[in-house]
């Protein structure tokens, strides 16, 4: 049992090294695109509203995701500190 756990440990330190790496890209990515598309993120907030939009009955799981794609953006939009 402590192989199967330092097993799943050592993937759920790979999948969080793996965020973060990918998530210091995209921020660095979106911090250069800024400097010359300074409304990017409301751009791409548009696109998540767009996708809403066409949803034509809205569940719970669709309403969910929506709030998901929006904070992970803003997530990946907001300059590091």
């Amino acid at each position: 049992m402590d192989i199967e756990r330092d097993k799943s440990e050592r993937q759920q330190l790979a999948l969080s090294a793996q965020n973060f790496a990918l998530k210091t890209v995209v921020r660095a990515l979106v911090d250069h695109a800024r400097a010359s598309d300074p409304e990017i993120t409301d751009r791409l907030e548009a696109a998540i509203d767009a996708r809403h939009a066409r949803l034509e009955r809205l569940s719970d799981t669709d309403r969910e995701f929506t709030e998901r794609a929006r904070s992970y953006l803003s997530l990946l939009t907001t300059p590091p500190d």
